[in-house]
């Protein structure tokens, strides 16, 4: 059962050098939003033992330490729970308005097992910010970066001007295609097209898709990045000098990793900054 159903920011920490950069943007992000941090420690169980008899450390106490005072005491609840991370960390974010997780093992037996930020950023009922260790241990003075595809450019669109207009910072809308396949008007998969009506197809699309959402946050300058290519090479290569990258998944499947897609993975895996993965509403949801 969730804690509290008021809108917080929740935070993974487990101690890692991954949860510690997590723990840092995920106190950023409570004092950019005004909301409180819940900071939750999940193993399974036996590992606590293990964790303390390595390391003599409460990953909490520690994690507590570490906020300090970048946010008030009353701001700041912990909470220690045995059981699977991913699990334990989606429970809690019922009702949350950001989950920020590590980006932790995504190696390659995560790519066939599951890593925990692969799961939560399938599974979770919020916006989920995985976080890596190093280039993207901490959001920059960059733009925030929107890749936008026909299944998930509303939702990803609509938190990506928020994001923006919470950062003071400039919006980049990328949206590629291949010359090898795109999908032509009539909704068919077309593969021998001229290459000029391919591209005017997709700027069209792109102009009337921005132009829709910045009419409604007129604040935020956004600026628009047609790209050919496949869409992970191109994003990937966009968030290099971003402070945020945007990304939508296909909703809340029993299969981390493939409701959320090739492309997402592989941003989780690769991104060289935060990674924001967001999904539409779920209409069964009250």
């Amino acid at each position: 059962m969730s804690l509290s159903t008021s809108p917080r920011v929740v935070v993974g920490y487990d101690g890692t050098p991954t949860a510690r950069a997590a723990l840092t943007v995920a106190v950023g992000e409570a004092v950019r939003r005004g909301r409180t941090l819940l900071i939750v420690h999940a193993e399974e169980e036996g590992w606590d033992l293990v964790r303390a008899g390595q390391e003599g450390r409460d990953p909490l106490a520690e994690a507590v330490e570490l906020v300090g005072s970048a946010l008030p005491h009353g701001r700041v609840t912990v909470l220690d729970r045995l059981g699977p991370a991913a699990s334990v960390l989606c429970e809690q974010a019922e009702n949350a308005e950001l989950l920020v997780v590590g980006r932790g093992n995504v190696g390659l037996l995560a790519r066939v097992a599951g890593s925990v930020a692969l799961e939560v950023a399938t599974h979770a009922p919020c916006p989920v910010l995985v976080v890596g260790e190093s280039g993207s241990a901490a959001p920059i003075d960059g733009p925030v970066v929107a890749g936008v595809d026909r299944d998930h450019a509303e939702e990803v669109l609509e938190a990506a001007f928020r994001e923006a207009s919470l950062r003071e910072a400039p919006l980049l809308v990328v949206h590629s295609w291949s010359s090898l396949h795109w999908l032509g008007p009539d909704g068919l998969m077309t593969f021998d097209a001229d290459e000029e009506l391919v591209r005017e197809h997709h700027l069209d699309w792109l102009h009337e898709l921005v132009d829709r959402f910045a009419e409604k946050h007129p604040g935020v300058e956004a600026v628009q990045a047609p790209r050919e290519g496949r869409a992970a090479e191109v994003l990937i290569a966009a968030s290099g000098g971003a402070g945020l990258i945007v990304v939508g998944t296909r909703g809340r499947g029993p299969v981390a990793g493939l409701l959320l897609g090739s492309v997402g993975q592989k941003l989780i895996r690769h991104a060289r900054c935060p990674v924001m993965v967001v999904r539409a509403p779920d209409p069964n949801r009250p």
